[in-house]
């Protein structure tokens, strides 16, 4: 891959070599993570990964850390946690106030601190450096929060300076697509810009007393000259990413998948998704070909714009979320007949949303496949409902392979693998 200039951002990263589909284009160590607090004690502070059969291991100097075992405690000691531990129980109570996102702003700042060292700041190829090269958050008079621990060749200035950087340049980190913290990744920031149909996507790989790692993976072929982009947020947020990228980024996106919305926005859709949700779920899977899971074909793009003036109405995340707590609510203990209804209305509108082979599809895929053996189990099986999950997780594998492995052991590979020998 290779920087190039770009007409409208900084720059932009370009393939010099054709990649196929499921290849790493790219790979970077954390520089520093956090943990969601709702994720402490359920994870190692240093690899991130999950407690096992074995319960994690506390820090008896501050009682708020948990470790897998004494190597990884050791490792995370050497990084950055010696500087904070005695500090830690005294400055976690201060940040009682703050929101989620405050506190974890927060922590993750003093955990990059407590690990930087002169030569930090003195080498330009250092990863700290990669960091203030990068372009400061776009919100003005937003103050850097109060952190645990600066070491001394720090001026407060700089801290501010970092802050400013990471606000807006750091990720979220997800095992099997759930978030559980937040990490520092500078060459990545640097390299790749945004879209909302991308051609590729961050996976994060976890293993015992490393820092996590980040991979970016081809979703499609990439050709050479051709840029690579990654999705700064969800897709799926039809109405609300402009607002997010205007705020947290400094910048319009004008990608297909926004200029199709904004397209359609002009046409003043009510604030209800549409006065008969029944027939708008029918025509969305009548017209993607995906009904009792007869896949015909895998995409209706926005980047054709074929999609038909009849359900511009389902683009909106209202609608969405009500067709997925629909789904959601049926698919464990039914009525099996609505989540598949729900599910491949849902389906329809996701091949719509996302690009080729995102992640998110394919794990849609799993869950109808699992609705419809749950279906199977409770109530008997026929001919076209074993035909019906075979098809949704022939698709499923299709997609998740293509994404690969990611996070804690056990993820959707492994659910699939489970269900086709069953199927």
């Amino acid at each position: 891959i290779q920087l190039q200039p770009h007409p409208r951002a900084r720059d932009r990263v370009v393939a010099i070599t054709d990649f196929i589909e499921g290849s790493v284009i790219f790979g970077q160590y954390a520089l520093a993570t956090a943990l969601l607090s709702t994720e402490k004690g359920r994870r190692c502070d240093a690899c991130t990964r999950l407690a096992s059969d074995k319960p994690l291991r506390r820090c008896s100097g501050c009682a708020e850390y948990y470790y897998c075992d004494e190597h990884c405690q050791r490792y995370h000691w050497q990084r950055n946690h010696k500087r904070i531990c005695k500090l830690y129980s005294s400055f976690s109570a201060s940040l009682g106030s703050l929101p989620e996102h405050g506190r974890m702003d927060a922590v993750l700042l003093s955990h990059l601190l407590a690990q930087m060292t002169p030569d930090d700041l003195a080498t330009e190829s250092s990863p700290v450096q990669t960091l203030l090269s990068l372009l400061p958050s776009s919100q003005e008079e937003n103050p850097a929060p109060p952190v645990c621990y600066v070491p001394r060749f720090v001026p407060s200035i700089l801290v501010q300076t970092l802050f400013d950087r990471f606000q807006n340049n750091n990720f979220a980190m997800h095992s099997h697509l759930s978030t559980f913290g937040h990490g520092i990744f500078p060459l990545a920031s640097r390299l790749f810009n945004h879209s909302c149909v991308p051609n590729a996507a961050a996976r994060y790989i976890l293993r015992p007393r490393e820092p996590v790692k980040m991979e970016v993976v081809a979703l499609r072929p990439i050709t050479a000259g051709e840029e690579i982009c990654i999705p700064y947020v969800d897709p799926a947020l039809l109405e609300t990413r402009q607002q997010i990228f205007k705020l947290s980024y400094g910048f319009e996106c004008r990608c297909t998948s926004c200029q199709f919305l904004s397209r359609i926005s002009k046409n003043q859709l009510p604030s209800e998704a549409s006065p008969d949700s029944s027939e708008l779920e029918a025509g969305l899977r009548e017209s993607s070909g995906v009904d009792e899971g007869s896949i015909t074909r895998l995409r209706t793009s926005i980047l054709q714009d074929t999609i038909p003036s009849h359900l511009h109405p389902a683009f909106k995340e209202a609608f969405i979320s009500s067709l997925s707590k629909k789904f959601t609510d049926a698919a464990h203990d039914g009525p099996y007949d609505v989540a598949q209804k729900a599910g491949a209305a849902l389906l329809a509108l996701y091949l719509m949303i996302y690009p080729d082979n995102y992640p998110q599809v394919g794990m849609h895929l799993l869950e109808l496949a699992k609705v419809v053996w749950n279906d199977i189990v409770k109530n008997g099986e026929d001919r076209v409902k074993r035909r019906t999950a075979r098809n949704y997780a022939t698709a499923a594998r299709g997609v998740l392979s293509v994404f690969g492995e990611e996070g804690d052991e056990g993820g959707p590979l492994s659910e699939l693998a489970l269900l086709e020998n069953l199927l």
